[in-house]
């Protein structure tokens, strides 16, 4: 019995019932295309640049920047290092010039203690 409910509602199907299925997925068909033609048009371009052109040069100017930074970086590194030695080099004239000075004073002191010992100022 199952086979003959079967074909009764088979053949209750007409040519509108068709029609009207193919009219249905015929304009969904067209919205889909319609969709994907904008999309294409987004991504691609459509006589100005698309998403894809977009990325490429986000990505440029990505790529760019981080050289930059990594020059910028290197460049402060360097001169940091040059500071640094510039510190060093003024420190070791500073303490040349402290030790010439107190080498001096020293020498003269013990210069004049020796001339008042010898003139007889100091006994």
């Amino acid at each position: 019995m199952a086979g003959i409910s079967e074909r009764s509602a088979a053949e209750r199907v007409t040519n509108a019932d068709l029609a009207l299925l193919l009219g249905g997925i015929d304009t969904r068909l067209t919205v889909i295309e319609g969709t994907t033609g904008r999309l294409d048009k987004a991504i691609n371009g459509n006589g100005k640049p698309g998403l894809l052109e977009d990325y490429r040069c986000l990505q440029v100017d990505f790529n760019n920047h981080i050289k930059e930074a990594k020059d910028q970086k290197e460049r402060a590194d360097a001169d940091k290092k040059t500071a640094i030695d510039k510190r060093e080099k003024f420190s070791a004239r500073t303490w040349a010039i402290v030790m010439a000075v107190i080498g001096a004073f020293i020498t003269q002191t013990v210069g004049l203690v020796i001339l008042f010992i010898r003139t007889g100022a100091i006994k």
